[in-house]
């Protein structure tokens, strides 16, 4: 069990919790992951429903970005167990406290983050409603999978493929003081360095060297909800806050490619590799 969460089977009651005691119960079934909710730029907000667009993979632009969060859809099977003819209050309602993780390499196996833990706990905050009859109850709960302090150290661990996998369990405490835990939820993310951003040929005055990603002097609305995750965004959008998005010649993926080899004449950034 997780650091941040008691443990009532820990308490020398053992033998309560061996006639499953509802506290102690560990049912998966319960409680699980349906996926990553794809967060659109239109309004930004995670939509736990039906139907749902969830998204089978992420990537983080470590020249954007020092962090992966997502909002996951979570499903309860609890049931509704409130009665108002018996002024019986409803217990069923799940409240989401955070998520333990293991990121591990392409083959599964656990990264080394050095000093770092892992797995590790990482704190959220959520609500979930019990099912109705044979739908589940729906909620979501914002966890950072890969934290900023742990970032560094993910993507030493990863630098060959650039691709780890995310194994999340979501656990939580009913209103009747039960405790659960869901099941285990695998996410695969790929690290990169700038390959989140694009350079319209509108922005190109002369090839490589020669871009004019100036951002405009009327700001306007960014057209992704989460800069350096998952979405690609135009230069013109970030060049306001970071050089990576001035000129390709900053980013890293760019240089990488070897239809560029030789073009941009400027030392490398950092981070990019040799």
């Amino acid at each position: 069990m997780s650091w941040l969460r008691k443990s009532t089977c820990g308490l020398g009651v053992v033998a309560v919790c061996g006639l499953a005691a509802p506290g102690c119960a560990d049912n998966e079934s319960m409680l699980f992951i349906e996926g990553v909710l794809a967060i659109e730029a239109t309004d930004c907000v995670a939509k736990p429903e039906s139907g749902a667009l969830i998204r089978s993979a992420g990537t983080l632009d470590l020249q954007l970005r020092g962090a992966y969060r997502a909002a996951l859809m979570v499903g309860s099977q609890l049931t509704q167990r409130g009665s108002r003819e018996q002024l019986r209050t409803e217990t069923a309602r799940l409240v989401l406290k955070g998520a333990d993780i293991t990121l591990q390499d392409a083959y599964a196996q656990n990264l080394d983050l050095g000093r770092n833990p892992n797995p590790f706990s990482t704190i959220g905050s959520g609500f979930v409603n019990p099912a109705g009859g044979t739908d589940p109850g729906l909620g979501w709960i914002f966890v950072d999978i890969i934290p900023s302090a742990l970032t560094e150290s993910v993507a030493s661990a990863v630098a060959g493929s650039g691709v780890l996998l995310a194994k999340i369990k979501v656990f939580g405490e009913t209103l009747g003081g039960q405790e659960i835990q869901s099941g285990e939820f695998v996410y695969p993310i790929q690290l990169c360095r700038g390959c989140l951003i694009s350079y319209p040929t509108s922005t190109n005055t002369g090839g490589m060297g020669s871009f004019s990603c100036a951002a405009p002097a009327q700001a306007t609305e960014s057209s992704v909800c989460l800069i350096g995750q998952d979405q690609v965004i135009p230069c013109t959008e970030c060049a306001g806050f970071t050089a990576v998005c001035e000129d390709p010649c900053n980013n890293c993926s760019v240089r990488a490619n070897p239809a560029n080899a030789g073009i941009c004449t400027s030392p490398a950034p950092a981070g990019c590799p040799q």
